[in-house]
């Protein structure tokens, strides 16, 4: 599965952040442009951020979820607060198990941004951040993401 994804995120990355970092700017790359180095590793990296928040929803590890850094960004299980474990299982419950595919893909520095198709086929945008060589789970339209991953109805 997560082979599969990397190849999905190897082909779907449709803009790419290559030199950008020093700008801050992103540029689009054309269709036939080779992704750097870099680009392939945060791509990879985003991609297995999203494998493992995929396998631990579905395993329904919502302590693993809900521990600040591991998989998610610490701010998010902060706005969760002590209610993160208690929430992630009732979306566990109450929806599909997660099923993710990536469907675009738009690197920056320290942020990513992942457009990804649900279990109830729904296109959701979410956000990840880099903290050190990792990828976490962020904000996505600044609220947490895990519902709408979910397709929780709100």
């Amino acid at each position: 599965m997560l082979l599969l994804l990397v190849i999905v995120v190897v082909s779907a990355v449709v803009r790419f952040v290559d030199g950008a970092g020093a700008t801050g700017q992103t540029s689009a790359a054309p269709p036939s442009a080779t992704p750097s180095a870099t680009t392939r590793a945060a791509a990879r990296g985003v991609t297995q951020a999203l494998a493992s928040v995929e396998h631990a929803f579905n395993a329904g590890d919502a302590r693993l979820l809900c521990r600040p850094g591991r998989l998610v960004d610490p701010a998010v299980v902060r706005r969760l607060g002590t209610g993160c474990e208690s929430q992630l299982e009732a979306l566990m419950t109450n929806e599909p198990p997660l099923q993710l595919t990536l469907r675009s893909l738009l690197l920056e520095p320290d942020l990513a941004t992942a457009t990804v198709a649900t279990a109830r086929n729904t296109t959701v945008e979410v956000d990840l951040v880099r903290e050190g060589t990792r990828w976490l789970l962020s904000f996505s339209g600044g609220d947490a993401p895990m519902p709408e991953l979910a397709g929780a109805q709100t």
